[in-house]
């Protein structure tokens, strides 16, 4: 089902923590992923950074540019 949406533009990630995340995400097919420390800074800096994340990516659904698969927590 991830494959088939991400065929009509959809955008998943995978968020976690304490587990192999790379495997977890891979065997569902999803290849945007953040690992973060579970602790309260962690915490705090997944959020930041999926927010920062998130907004990058409205902004090249803005421009009519779509991102590179995997790349959606880029730091670029």
């Amino acid at each position: 089902m991830v494959n088939e949406l991400k065929a009509m533009g959809w955008v998943f990630t995978y968020i976690g923590a304490d587990h192999d995340v790379e495997e977890a995400a891979k065997r569902i097919g999803v290849s945007n992923i953040l690992r973060f420390d579970k602790t309260r800074q962690g915490t705090r800096e997944m959020f930041e950074k999926e927010r920062n994340s998130r907004n990058k990516y409205y902004n090249l659904v803005a421009e009519n540019r779509s991102i590179v698969e995997g790349e959606y927590f880029d730091e670029k």
